[in-house]
């Protein structure tokens, strides 16, 4: 067999104990309860060096399950907006486009709106009326004042009656109260009018030179993009038919597919995590909030996570891998997958020891999570060879003398 040169010239200088012996390690089996044979070895500063040999500790962690599944973005139902006309109209002007993005309360659409058209020239009519009664209301004030200051000087020189004085004051206070009246009922005329084009998008305000208005926009209730339209320009649209559809994207859902034998260990509020070919090298986090409790096809049911895009990289429509993380009660030895080979058909790590002996320790790998795998046959606090664990494989394959693991 042809030796990698590293393990060559390191296998030239390895130390052995127990040379020419190969015995059972004791409270150690195989899968089969038959005592497993091993080796070991000892290596210097300067060996470990030329083999970049690293090491980690054997941590306790909680056991996870990982089920592995897909899912697919779709927009957030409670985040999408159809933008309706109040009233029939026929469309005077489109102003975005499909996939434009729009912010609140801006236009998109104008409709030619008899209803506005109508609010408006009764406002103008109105608010001339009031202000001839007013006009009016403050010449006979002006009159009564006059009558009431001449019929009080009279009647101080004792030549008028003092009922036509009282008479006179009573006029006066009556000709005030009126002009009083139509100038609240001329604000109230504006509020009113004010209100209802309000409702449509319009300003009081915009109406000048009385000139009615005839025209309203049709305004995004909310920023996003629009995702669908049903109109143009010289339709004539009802108020029962959407014009627009408004998404905000700024959080999406992950619909994920899960099968029935996992149904029973997916909760909500477990971490998922999600990657797409769309968006490479990227992965998006979220928690499930909803698990739909009827199975879409009679064999897959539907979880829901929220998942928050303020970047807008998710776009309803991508699909892609899901890992839904599961905690599990208690903790259990936890070793990166760079410690693991294969050494017989058996998974083993090497185990090292202050002295610079390393041996190998067969292990039962149990769940998958993140780089690594919860495993038996180790404890706490041990050291474990990562980078490098190749290489001391292959020297204990190549080299002849074996020694009992302790």
């Amino acid at each position: 067999m042809k030796l990698n040169p590293i393990i060559a010239a390191i296998s030239l200088c390895i130390f052995t104990t127990g040379c020419g012996s190969q015995l059972s390690i004791h409270g150690n089996s195989d899968l089969n309860g038959k005592p497993q044979t091993v080796s070991a070895i000892k290596m210097s500063d300067e060996m470990r060096e030329a083999s970049q040999v690293e090491e980690c500790l054997v941590e306790l962690r909680s056991g996870c399950d990982q089920i592995d599944t897909t899912g697919e973005v779709k927009a957030d139902e409670n985040r999408v907006f159809h933008v309706n006309s109040l009233v029939g109209g026929k469309l005077a002007a489109d102003l975005v486009s499909l996939g434009d993005y729009v912010e609140t309360k801006q236009p998109l659409a104008t409709v030619e709106n008899l209803e506005v058209l109508r609010i408006s020239a009764n406002y103008i009519h109105e608010t001339h009326r009031k202000e001839l009664e007013i006009t009016q209301a403050q010449a006979r004030l002006k009159l009564a004042l006059a009558n009431k200051t001449r019929l009080e000087k009279l009647f101080g020189e004792r030549i008028a009656a003092e009922k036509d004085c009282l008479a006179a004051q009573t006029q006066w206070a009556l000709e005030e109260a009126n002009l009083q009246t139509a100038i609240h009922e001329k604000s109230h005329q504006k509020a009113e009018a004010k209100a209802l084009l309000a409702a449509y998008g319009v300003n009081v305000e915009d109406i000048r030179d009385d000139e009615p208005i005839r025209f309203s926009p049709i305004v995004s209730p909310r920023g996003g993009f629009i995702v669908k339209k049903n109109i143009t320009i010289g339709d004539v649209i009802n108020s029962s038919e959407p014009l627009y559809v408004v998404a905000d994207l700024s959080k999406v859902w992950l619909d994920i597919t899960i099968f029935d034998r996992d149904l029973s260990v997916v909760r909500e509020g477990a971490a998922v995590k999600f990657r797409t070919d769309s968006v490479p090298q990227r992965q998006f986090t979220g928690k499930i909030d909803y698990i739909k409790p009827i199975a879409q096809d009679g064999r897959t049911f539907v979880a829901r996570a929220i998942m928050e895009n303020a970047k807008l990289r998710l776009k309803p429509g991508m699909f892609g891998r899901v890992e839904i993380s599961r905690k599990i009660d208690g903790k259990e030895p936890f070793v990166p997958a760079a410690a693991i080979q294969c050494m017989n058909g058996q998974n083993v790590v090497f185990v090292s020891s202050t002295n610079g002996t390393y041996r190998c320790v067969p292990v039962q790998l149990g769940r998958r999570f993140e780089d690594g795998y919860f495993v038996s046959g180790l404890k706490s606090g041990q050291h474990v060879v990562t980078k490098g664990s190749y290489y001391v494989r292959e020297l204990l394959a190549n080299h002849s003398n074996k020694v009992e693991s302790p």
